[in-house]
């Protein structure tokens, strides 16, 4: 059995090595992988398809597995949580081709004019890559507002995110792949703005039947003042998510679910009932 979290040769951004070079390689290898298989798992059906249309396997030899949720239990909110504070954060790796920063940057610039009298902070955590001249360029503007955390402890990542008003999700410009941050949003029950880049993108379906979720999609150049005015809505009026909800989150992405669904696929069977898509 062979599990795919991203796609290897198939994925474009970021290239997993140098493609005019090694493409051909890449193609082959991963084609004798999938040849050889008896089973693939792969995280999005969007990914299944892609591998059914190019390498053709034989039906039912590609089954989507969800991600698994490996965060730990959340602490409960810092004393400077309930300070006033509207904070905006973002986990994760930005790629000035795959998931800029750009947009969140407007956005948020246009909120600190559209709300001057509330204290708005934007907070990023994680890998920056090649977006951190323009996450510089923003924070000389931002007069103290912008923070970029960077890559730090895991358990200040969750503290963080405990402790945010808002939770930001940007979308992939790839159809394929899914951020695992949006199943860890969910898990810690807050509010979540999803930035999108097509009607195609994978955290749509993730977040359908998530209660507390705002759909924006990205634009090039500076949102319209439309969608300025939705997410001031949004994040002012701070939506609770229902505990039940956040069970419900676990459920699906838990270890018992997902052993399950690979139990499945090792026995060559599907158990009726279970829906692992």
């Amino acid at each position: 059995m062979v599990d795919i979290g991203d796609p290897f040769h198939l994925m474009q951004e970021p290239s997993p090595n140098n493609r005019r070079l090694y493409g051909w390689l890449s193609r082959r290898v991963e084609a004798h992988v999938v040849a050889t298989a008896d089973a693939i798992s792969v995280t999005t059906p969007s990914t299944q398809g892609v591998y059914e249309s190019f390498f053709s396997p034989p039906h039912g030899k590609v089954r989507v597995v969800p991600p698994l949720l490996s965060l730990p239990t959340p602490p409960p909110p810092s004393p400077h949580a309930g300070d006033g504070v509207v904070r905006i954060v973002f986990v994760g790796t930005l790629y000035r081709k795959l998931r800029s920063p750009r947009f969140l940057l407007e956005c948020f610039s246009a909120l600190r004019a559209a709300l001057p009298q509330d204290r708005l902070e934007m907070h990023f955590y994680g890998s920056v890559n090649d977006c951190a001249e323009d996450l510089a360029a923003y924070q000389e503007a931002a007069q103290g507002a912008l923070f970029v955390h960077g890559l730090v402890d895991r358990a200040e990542v969750l503290q963080a995110m405990v402790d945010a008003t808002v939770l930001v999700n940007i979308g992939n410009e790839s159809e394929t792949q899914l951020a695992s941050k949006v199943i860890e949003y969910m898990a810690v029950g807050k509010p979540i703005l999803n930035l999108v880049s097509s009607s195609r993108d994978t955290s749509l379906a993730a977040l359908a039947q998530y209660p507390a979720v705002l759909h924006v999609y990205r634009t090039v150049g500076l949102p319209v003042q439309e969608t300025v005015d939705t997410i001031r809505a949004f994040v002012l009026a701070k939506p609770v998510v229902p505990g039940e909800a956040v069970e419900a989150e676990l459920a699906r992405y838990s270890i018992s679910y997902v052993c399950a669904c690979y139990e499945a696929m090792l026995r060559r069977r599907a158990d009726a009932g279970l829906n692992c898509g």
